[in-house]
Protein backbone atom coordinates (compact mmCIF):
# COMPACT_ATOMS: atom_id res chain seq x y z
CA UNK A 1 0.00 0.00 0.00
CA UNK A 2 1.28 3.56 -1.16
CA UNK A 3 2.31 5.89 1.49
CA UNK A 4 -0.17 7.95 0.02
CA UNK A 5 -3.30 5.60 0.97
CA UNK A 6 -1.79 4.58 4.39
CA UNK A 7 -1.75 8.49 4.59
CA UNK A 8 -5.84 8.72 4.56
CA UNK A 9 -6.19 6.57 7.73
CA UNK A 10 -6.61 9.31 9.91
CA UNK A 11 -9.43 11.32 8.17
CA UNK A 12 -12.35 8.96 9.37
CA UNK A 13 -11.35 10.93 12.74
CA UNK A 14 -11.14 13.98 11.23
CA UNK A 15 -14.80 15.05 11.12
CA UNK A 16 -14.85 16.42 14.83
CA UNK A 17 -11.14 17.91 14.26
CA UNK A 18 -10.76 21.70 16.37
CA UNK A 19 -9.21 22.83 13.46
CA UNK A 20 -11.90 21.85 10.40
CA UNK A 21 -13.48 24.55 8.65
CA UNK A 22 -16.32 26.16 10.18
CA UNK A 23 -17.33 28.53 7.25
CA UNK A 24 -15.64 26.54 4.25
CA UNK A 25 -17.08 23.80 2.75
CA UNK A 26 -15.65 20.24 3.24
CA UNK A 27 -15.85 16.53 2.06
CA UNK A 28 -17.94 14.94 4.59
CA UNK A 29 -15.55 13.67 7.12
CA UNK A 30 -13.11 15.34 5.55
CA UNK A 31 -12.75 12.29 3.30
CA UNK A 32 -12.74 12.57 -0.57
CA UNK A 33 -11.90 15.46 -2.81
CA UNK A 34 -14.31 18.57 -3.25
CA UNK A 35 -13.41 20.93 -5.78
CA UNK A 36 -14.54 23.15 -8.92
CA UNK A 37 -18.25 24.69 -7.09
CA UNK A 38 -21.17 23.93 -9.97
CA UNK A 39 -24.07 25.02 -10.45
CA UNK A 40 -24.74 27.69 -7.23
CA UNK A 41 -27.81 29.11 -6.90
CA UNK A 42 -30.73 29.73 -4.34
CA UNK A 43 -33.67 27.18 -5.58
CA UNK A 44 -37.15 27.25 -3.67
CA UNK A 45 -35.65 29.24 -0.94
CA UNK A 46 -32.60 26.98 -0.13
CA UNK A 47 -28.89 27.65 -1.15
CA UNK A 48 -27.58 24.25 -3.76
CA UNK A 49 -24.13 24.25 -3.89
CA UNK A 50 -23.28 21.05 -6.16
CA UNK A 51 -19.39 20.41 -6.64
CA UNK A 52 -17.03 17.82 -8.35
CA UNK A 53 -16.49 15.30 -6.20
CA UNK A 54 -13.95 12.31 -5.37
CA UNK A 55 -15.18 10.79 -2.65
CA UNK A 56 -12.36 7.07 -3.08
CA UNK A 57 -9.63 9.97 -3.49
CA UNK A 58 -6.86 9.10 -4.55
CA UNK A 59 -8.90 6.70 -6.62
CA UNK A 60 -9.81 8.06 -9.68
CA UNK A 61 -13.01 7.39 -9.85
CA UNK A 62 -16.62 8.06 -9.58
CA UNK A 63 -15.32 11.45 -11.13
CA UNK A 64 -19.15 13.37 -10.78
CA UNK A 65 -21.10 16.40 -9.26
CA UNK A 66 -21.54 16.07 -5.42
CA UNK A 67 -24.17 18.27 -3.46
CA UNK A 68 -25.14 20.33 -0.36
CA UNK A 69 -28.16 22.62 0.59
CA UNK A 70 -27.68 25.23 3.67
CA UNK A 71 -30.53 27.95 4.50
CA UNK A 72 -28.02 30.32 6.00
CA UNK A 73 -24.80 29.37 4.13
CA UNK A 74 -23.10 28.40 6.81
CA UNK A 75 -24.57 25.26 8.11
CA UNK A 76 -24.46 22.56 4.96
CA UNK A 77 -25.96 19.89 4.62
CA UNK A 78 -24.40 17.23 2.12
CA UNK A 79 -26.37 14.73 0.17
CA UNK A 80 -23.74 12.65 -1.63
CA UNK A 81 -22.94 12.32 -5.26
CA UNK A 82 -26.17 13.68 -7.36
CA UNK A 83 -24.78 13.53 -10.63
CA UNK A 84 -23.41 10.25 -11.05
CA UNK A 85 -20.94 8.54 -14.28
CA UNK A 86 -24.12 6.09 -15.39
CA UNK A 87 -24.26 7.31 -19.26
CA UNK A 88 -22.22 6.42 -22.34
CA UNK A 89 -21.45 9.90 -22.61
CA UNK A 90 -20.09 10.65 -19.05
CA UNK A 91 -18.64 7.14 -18.58
CA UNK A 92 -15.15 8.63 -17.55
CA UNK A 93 -16.42 11.87 -15.34
CA UNK A 94 -19.34 14.31 -14.87
CA UNK A 95 -17.27 17.77 -14.83
CA UNK A 96 -18.07 21.40 -14.27
CA UNK A 97 -20.93 22.87 -15.76
CA UNK A 98 -24.25 25.20 -14.39
CA UNK A 99 -27.27 25.38 -13.37
CA UNK A 100 -30.52 27.51 -14.24
CA UNK A 101 -33.82 27.68 -13.37
CA UNK A 102 -37.13 26.95 -15.22
CA UNK A 103 -40.48 26.77 -14.58
CA UNK A 104 -41.33 30.10 -12.57
CA UNK A 105 -38.16 28.41 -10.30
CA UNK A 106 -40.00 25.05 -9.79
CA UNK A 107 -37.38 23.68 -11.90
CA UNK A 108 -33.47 23.66 -12.25
CA UNK A 109 -32.06 22.78 -14.74
CA UNK A 110 -28.23 21.34 -15.32
CA UNK A 111 -25.65 21.64 -17.59
CA UNK A 112 -22.43 20.13 -17.42
CA UNK A 113 -19.25 18.18 -19.20
CA UNK A 114 -19.94 14.38 -19.55
CA UNK A 115 -16.00 12.90 -20.21
CA UNK A 116 -15.34 9.74 -22.36
CA UNK A 117 -12.23 7.63 -22.88
CA UNK A 118 -11.71 5.31 -25.66
CA UNK A 119 -9.85 2.36 -24.88
CA UNK A 120 -6.37 2.23 -26.81
CA UNK A 121 -3.43 4.24 -26.62
CA UNK A 122 -4.46 7.89 -26.85
CA UNK A 123 -3.39 11.09 -25.82
CA UNK A 124 -6.96 12.60 -25.03
CA UNK A 125 -5.94 15.90 -26.15
CA UNK A 126 -6.40 15.49 -29.95
CA UNK A 127 -7.77 11.96 -29.94
CA UNK A 128 -9.45 9.45 -27.98
CA UNK A 129 -11.36 11.66 -26.07
CA UNK A 130 -15.31 12.48 -26.26
CA UNK A 131 -16.45 15.26 -24.15
CA UNK A 132 -20.42 15.90 -24.93
CA UNK A 133 -22.61 18.81 -23.08
CA UNK A 134 -25.80 17.15 -21.09
CA UNK A 135 -28.49 18.52 -19.32
CA UNK A 136 -30.63 17.10 -16.68
CA UNK A 137 -33.26 18.92 -14.33
CA UNK A 138 -34.40 18.63 -11.04
CA UNK A 139 -36.92 19.72 -8.42
CA UNK A 140 -35.19 18.94 -5.04
CA UNK A 141 -31.51 19.26 -6.14
CA UNK A 142 -31.78 15.07 -4.85
CA UNK A 143 -33.69 13.81 -7.60
CA UNK A 144 -32.77 14.18 -11.38
CA UNK A 145 -34.23 13.81 -14.67
CA UNK A 146 -33.14 11.09 -17.41
CA UNK A 147 -30.42 12.88 -19.34
CA UNK A 148 -29.86 14.44 -22.22
CA UNK A 149 -26.88 15.11 -24.38
CA UNK A 150 -27.20 18.54 -26.38
CA UNK A 151 -23.82 18.95 -27.68
CA UNK A 152 -21.74 15.93 -29.16
CA UNK A 153 -17.84 16.42 -30.59
CA UNK A 154 -19.56 16.79 -33.94
CA UNK A 155 -20.75 19.49 -33.21
CA UNK A 156 -17.85 21.69 -32.31
CA UNK A 157 -15.75 23.47 -35.29
CA UNK A 158 -13.11 21.01 -36.49
CA UNK A 159 -9.84 23.56 -35.67
CA UNK A 160 -11.02 21.91 -31.62
CA UNK A 161 -9.29 19.40 -29.97
CA UNK A 162 -10.92 17.04 -27.63
CA UNK A 163 -10.39 19.73 -24.30
CA UNK A 164 -14.14 21.54 -25.14
CA UNK A 165 -15.79 21.72 -21.32
CA UNK A 166 -17.49 23.46 -18.32
CA UNK A 167 -20.76 25.16 -20.40
CA UNK A 168 -21.90 28.74 -18.61
CA UNK A 169 -25.68 29.14 -19.77
CA UNK A 170 -27.79 32.18 -19.18
CA UNK A 171 -31.35 33.62 -20.23
CA UNK A 172 -31.36 36.95 -22.21
CA UNK A 173 -34.20 38.62 -24.16
CA UNK A 174 -32.54 40.62 -26.69
CA UNK A 175 -35.53 40.53 -28.76
CA UNK A 176 -34.16 37.90 -31.11
CA UNK A 177 -35.45 34.42 -31.56
CA UNK A 178 -32.32 33.30 -29.33
CA UNK A 179 -33.12 33.41 -25.73
CA UNK A 180 -30.96 31.54 -24.57
CA UNK A 181 -26.77 31.56 -24.49
CA UNK A 182 -23.61 29.11 -23.42
CA UNK A 183 -20.21 29.99 -23.31
CA UNK A 184 -17.53 26.60 -23.55
CA UNK A 185 -13.83 26.83 -22.80
CA UNK A 186 -11.74 25.22 -25.57
CA UNK A 187 -8.42 24.56 -26.40
CA UNK A 188 -7.38 24.06 -30.03
CA UNK A 189 -5.48 22.05 -32.16
CA UNK A 190 -2.56 24.48 -31.80
CA UNK A 191 -2.70 24.40 -27.94
CA UNK A 192 -4.32 28.58 -27.65
CA UNK A 193 -7.26 28.73 -25.59
CA UNK A 194 -10.83 30.30 -27.32
CA UNK A 195 -14.54 30.67 -26.29
CA UNK A 196 -17.28 28.89 -28.23
CA UNK A 197 -20.72 30.47 -28.10
CA UNK A 198 -23.61 28.81 -28.74
CA UNK A 199 -27.67 30.12 -28.68
CA UNK A 200 -30.73 27.94 -28.31
CA UNK A 201 -34.53 28.89 -28.47
CA UNK A 202 -35.65 26.02 -26.24
CA UNK A 203 -32.00 25.11 -23.92
CA UNK A 204 -32.70 21.75 -25.61
CA UNK A 205 -31.34 22.51 -29.37
CA UNK A 206 -27.72 25.08 -29.97
CA UNK A 207 -26.69 26.03 -32.51
CA UNK A 208 -22.85 27.96 -32.94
Amino acid sequence: MSQRVQGLGFLPGNKQERWRLGFHMMPPGGIGSLNDPNGCCQFKGVYHLFHQYQPRFPEVYPRAWGHAWSYDLAYWHHTGLSIHEDSPFDAHGAFSGCALAEDTGQTLRLFYTGNFKEPGDHNFVYEGRLASQITTTTRDGVHFSAKRALLLPQDYPEYASCHVRDPKVWAQDDGGPNRFHMLLGARDKQDSGFIMIYDSEDKLHWTW
